[in-house]
């Protein structure tokens, strides 16, 4: 008896288990740097950019290689991130479009020396 109860609250705890809700994953800048590196990219020590005037939750300017690339972190936990987020991925950055990856925002730089693995390390984070 005492077998088919534990059996019953095992069967119970993963059908609950089953129904949480899902994390929103929050990505960080710093986990996209070291991505970079492991990639075997060259990567310098990211630059501060004045992320508060795009509502992002951090901001920085990574030198990878010769030039550097913008990348933006938005905490989606929160209802002003997400939307500023939402807003960015959708109608761009000053003037320009944006690549958006969980809660990160990266501006296009198709003529940087090393784009194609930027962009290749960016989408599997």
């Amino acid at each position: 008896m005492k077998t088919i109860a534990q059996t019953l609250a095992i069967l119970l705890l993963f059908t609950f288990a089953g129904c949480s809700p899902a994390v929103d994953r929050q990505l960080t800048i710093s986990d996209f740097r070291e991505a970079l590196r492991e990639a075997g990219l060259p990567v310098g020590e990211p630059e501060e950019m004045f992320y508060e005037m795009v509502q992002a939750s951090d901001g920085a300017a990574l030198p990878v290689g010769a030039r550097s690339i913008e990348v933006y972190q938005y905490d989606t936990t929160i209802r002003s991130g997400k939307e500023a987020h939402d807003a960015i991925r959708e109608g761009g950055l000053m003037g320009r479009r944006v690549i958006a990856h969980e809660n990160l925002i990266l501006l296009p730089a198709p003529d940087h020396e090393h784009w194609t693995e930027i962009l290749a390390v960016f989408e599997s984070l």
